[in-house]
This record gives structure tokens, sequence and C-alpha cells, in this order.
């Protein structure tokens, strides 16, 4: 599905000779001295060996990472799906799989991105105004 969403995006790539691959930018993208999509640093890994998946998130304070925190135990309270949580601030680290099945499914790649949506939020709503800091 990615292959068909991005074919033509990826049609646009040149290849130098000394083997990089370098993306070009259409005419009009100011890119300021940054690539136009940034790359997530920390995302989900899947872990074969405990057929898992397997993310830490850094936090700046510790009522951030608490509120991560409760945000992770109530969606897992309303969709009874739960996850592995660590907390040894100023990380948290979540693992999740299908225990049922030994595997990782579906239900959990939506737990890895309520996840992710949870913490681009607490980052969010913790900042002063005006800040665009993410640590």
């Amino acid at each position: 599905m990615l292959t068909e969403i991005m074919g033509s995006y990826l049609d646009d790539i040149d290849h130098t000779a000394s083997g990089r691959r370098e993306f070009s930018v259409p005419f009009g993208v100011s890119t300021a001295g940054r690539m136009p999509v940034v790359p997530k640093s920390g995302g989900w890994s899947e872990d074969r060996s405990q057929r898992c998946l397997t993310r830490s998130y850094d936090f700046r304070d510790h009522s951030q990472m608490c509120d991560f925190v409760r945000e992770v135990l109530d969606y897992e309270s309303d969709t009874g799906h739960y996850g592995r949580i660590e907390c040894n601030f100023p990380t948290v680290t979540l693992s999740v799989k299908t225990h049922d099945l030994d595997a990782v499914t579906e239900v959990d790649r939506d737990y890895a991105a309520h996840c992710d949506s949870a913490y681009d939020d607490v980052l969010h709503y913790s900042l002063p105004a005006g800040s665009d800091d993410i640590p």
C-alpha cells in the first residue's frame, strides 16, 4: 500500500556516482536548512525474539511523564489491551504484544499509534506559549 501511495515520489530520486540517494525537492518548497520531512527519532522497533513492539519516550519533567503514563493507562482501560510500562524518569519504555497469539497484531500497532499521539499531545500542551522546543 505504501508503494502505491509513494510510488511516484520515489521515482524522483537522483542516484549519484557516490552511491548516495538524493531526493529532489519540488519547486517553490523551501527547506530552510532542513529536509521537508524530518524522521522521528527512536520510533517503535519490533523485537522478534520477544515478539513485541518496543519504544522509549523521554520527558523534560516528571509531570509530563505522569500525564503520558495516565493517557496510556486510560487507553489500556478503554480497550482492554495492556502493554508493559517501565518508568525510570526521564524515560518511559513501553512493550506490547498480543499474548494469546504470542505475536504482534494490528491491535498492538493501534496501541503504538495511540502512544505516539499521546506523547505528541503531552509535549505540545506542556510547552510554554510560543515555544517550538521539543526534547
